[in-house]
């Protein structure tokens, strides 16, 4: 029995609609990843190749996920834009919360794969390793035609998928995690780290793991994380009917046989040891970190409202769909919605007028800058001055030169 409010599980009719969505996945797609994909960790007995911050430690990333995902891909691409590059809007999930989706797929064609990421991401390499296990989930949900149409719901199903793929190690953490040196804890999907510790729960009963591999496996998570994933191992393992037959799992002597982890990690064939390296993929590797050493850069000053009052929006529109839906149980009418929306976002504006935001014009750091400052501590660039918007940087750039040569 569950006790009623039990703090540590996602309410009842949440509950339901997890394990249904996890139970259309098997059917879909067979119970081989629920049930012996490796369950990855972000470390390198799963991630053996060098990691730098740039565009080719993110390609060898997306690669290696790809891999674990059982994806062949002849040819992934990745993009790197900045903070306020509008070229970014184009092939980011609609719809989506600041910060859910950092690193997203682009398009699927074939064994063609794009994805894009945001600059300031790659500061995190932990938050990149998650963006990236559910941007690879939402490729593999593309590939096997398993999308839906309301942006929002795919949303959540990608964090379903993530789970069912054997990313589950990765997306609760990264559903709401406090990193080294930020004030405020970052997110990557719109499941709550309740639901996706569920989830994580449910593969841990589904696979019949014991104490042991319970501990390894939550012993790696945040404190309220790890909370969640063993309450939730001790509810599904007391249910009836039981999670197998509600799952619609085999018997464990019809299995499928688990795949080879040190064929999984091995060396790609085109960066073996002692392969050539191109001189553009060095460059690309290097990241934004001290790219620009002795070069001018600029203070963007705004105010926070705008962007304040978006991310309000935004969350009271996703969320209030949320409490509209049937599975969920319907608390809201859209009417309600809407008016929450709107209040919201007045409100956010009005304080984000009250707020003044300070950040390096290049448009693939975007770093915070502090008012003491006098070079960028990402990027290493110079601060020469204050511009309103990034578009203006190669203006700024030009009238110092002018000077310099008057």
């Amino acid at each position: 029995m569950v006790a009623e409010g039990d703090i540590l599980l996602p309410p009842d009719g949440d509950r339901e609609w997890l394990l249904g969505a996890l139970a259309e996945l098997v059917r879909a797609c067979g119970p081989a990843p629920l049930l012996v994909a490796p369950l990855i960790a972000g470390d390198a007995r799963f991630f053996p190749d060098p990691w730098a911050g740039g565009k080719a430690s993110v390609r060898r990333l997306l690669r290696r996920l790809l891999g674990y995902a059982g994806i062949d891909a002849d040819t992934v691409e990745v993009e790197v834009y900045g903070a306020d590059d509008e070229r970014a809007r184009v092939g980011r999930p609609s719809g989506n919360l600041a910060g859910v989706s950092d690193l997203w797929l682009v398009e699927a064609r074939g064994a063609t794969l794009r994805f894009a990421v945001e600059g300031t991401l790659l500061a995190d390499p932990e938050a990149v390793v998650a963006a990236a296990a559910r941007a690879v989930a939402d490729a593999f949900r593309s590939l096997r035609s398993l999308r839906v149409r309301d942006a929002t719901e795919e949303q959540r199903r990608i964090d379903v998928t993530a789970v069912y793929l054997g990313f589950g190690r990765l997306t609760v953490d990264a559903a709401h995690r406090y990193a080294s040196g930020r004030p405020r804890p970052s997110r990557q999907g719109l499941l709550s780290p309740k639901a996706v510790a569920f989830l994580l729960g449910a593969v841990i009963v589904a696979r019949e793991l014991d104490a042991r591999a319970l501990k390894a496996i939550a012993g790696g998570l945040q404190a309220n994380q790890r909370a969640f994933v063993r309450r939730s191992v001790e509810i599904l393992e007391e249910e009836r009917p039981p999670l197998a037959e509600r799952l619609g799992l085999p018997p464990r002597d019809a299995w499928p046989e688990a795949p080879s982890l040190a064929e999984l990690t091995a060396p790609f064939a085109d960066e073996e040891p002692g392969a050539s390296v191109e001189a553009s993929e060095a460059v690309e590797d290097r990241g934004i970190v001290g790219t620009n050493l002795g070069k001018p850069v600029f203070r963007v000053e705004r105010r926070a409202g705008l962007r304040i009052a978006k991310v309000a929006v935004m969350a009271a529109v996703m969320l209030g769909g949320l409490a509209t839906r049937p599975q969920m149980g319907e608390v809201l009418t859209m009417g309600q919605v809407a008016i929450g929306a709107v209040i919201l976002g007045v409100a956010g504006l009005l304080l984000g007028s009250l707020i003044r935001e300070s950040r390096c014009s290049e448009p693939k750091c975007g770093a915070p800058l502090r008012p003491e400052m006098t070079q960028c501590p990402r990027c290493g660039g110079t601060i020469m001055g204050s511009i309103r918007h990034p578009r203006e940087r190669l203006a700024a750039e030009e009238a110092l030169q002018r000077d310099a040569g008057a």
